[in-house]
């Protein structure tokens, strides 16, 4: 499959799953997934569940989960069960991430399905990496939800509220979202 031009190198997808809707809000799973234009890179996968509350909590956003949880599976339980602080969550992510970074050289793009999981991150590495930089820069930043209304590409239906899995489908969508370009002849396909 050919790809946008921006994707040709190392590109993330990240989702954050969170108890509020605010740039404030408490974060208790970040996920992201390495892919190039071809799709998710074998063994590029990240997640963690975080178990305090690192932010704000709302009520409505709780009596939406309670709403999404129904078995053993869900995101209650993975907090509980394989939680950790927020602080060891961040350096857990960070590792991996300049792992992955210093060994494709380098990073392309950071992409997210919407604009409030980089606020979110540059809180969380403020308050609890206050030492060390996010590890890509805000241009790096891409929105696949502006993509896909500009291109007017489908939403692949809800969002599974899990972050890993949400970021799998994400990817699926930019993927869709570059035919769409390439198809419209906005996008000149790459040849390799």
């Amino acid at each position: 499959m050919n790809s946008l031009s921006l994707s040709d190198g190392l590109n993330f997808m990240i989702d954050l799953e969170f108890l509020a809707l605010g740039a404030d809000a408490s974060v208790i799973q970040i996920a992201a997934i390495l892919f190039n234009k071809n799709g998710p890179v074998k063994d590029g996968e990240f997640s963690v569940y975080i178990n305090e509350i690192n932010g704000t909590v709302d009520m409505s956003t709780l009596t939406f989960w309670s709403k999404q949880c129904e078995n053993r599976n869900n995101i209650f339980h993975m907090v509980e069960s394989k939680g950790i602080d927020t602080a060891s969550a961040l350096i857990r992510f960070d590792n991996w991430i300049h792992k992955e970074i210093d060994f494709y050289g380098g990073i392309n793009s950071i992409w997210a399905k919407g604009t409030l999981d980089f606020p979110l991150m540059d809180r969380l590495y403020k308050e609890f990496m206050p030492r060390s930089k996010m590890p890509w820069n805000f241009w790096d930043e891409c929105d696949l939800r502006t993509l896909m209304r500009v291109t007017d590409t489908s939403n692949g239906g809800s969002a599974t509220h899990e972050a890993l899995a949400d970021c799998k489908k994400q990817i699926a969508q930019l993927l869709e979202a570059n035919v769409a370009l390439i198809q419209t002849g906005t996008l000149v396909a790459n040849r390799d």
